[in-house]
């Protein structure tokens, strides 16, 4: 198991399902961005990830995915998961469990990884 997680800005659902899952294009440089944080434009905001090949690369060791969050200007009850079982195979998003993502994080991607990566 690997768990990664991340005390930045968090993803609502619209993002998890949306901009996450769009490889190779970037959402600090989108209209999503404009959306969902109109605050950051023109900030001093200097995003770590560009295309999201970082976060697709979990898919080379691993085949179940979870990634957790909630904007960090959101409740505990806006807490989402998205699942992968496979790349076959849509993720599902649903409610995420109380204890799946301690309250001082936004985000947290857990990966079982491959016996054979």
């Amino acid at each position: 198991f690997v768990t990664v997680d991340d005390t930045g800005i968090g993803m609502s659902e619209r993002m998890m399902t949306g901009p996450l899952l769009d490889f190779g294009k970037s959402f600090w440089s989108s209209n999503a961005l404009n959306e969902e944080f109109p605050q950051l434009r023109g900030k001093n905001v200097y995003p770590v990830g560009k295309f999201g090949i970082g976060f697709f690369s979990v898919f080379g060791v691993s085949s179940r995915v979870k990634v957790i969050s909630r904007r960090y200007d959101q409740s505990s009850a806006d807490t989402r998961a998205l699942e992968f079982q496979s790349l076959r195979i849509r993720p599902l998003v649903r409610n995420a469990l109380p204890d799946e993502l301690p309250t001082d994080f936004c985000t947290r991607v857990e990966l079982i990884v491959n016996e054979s990566a």
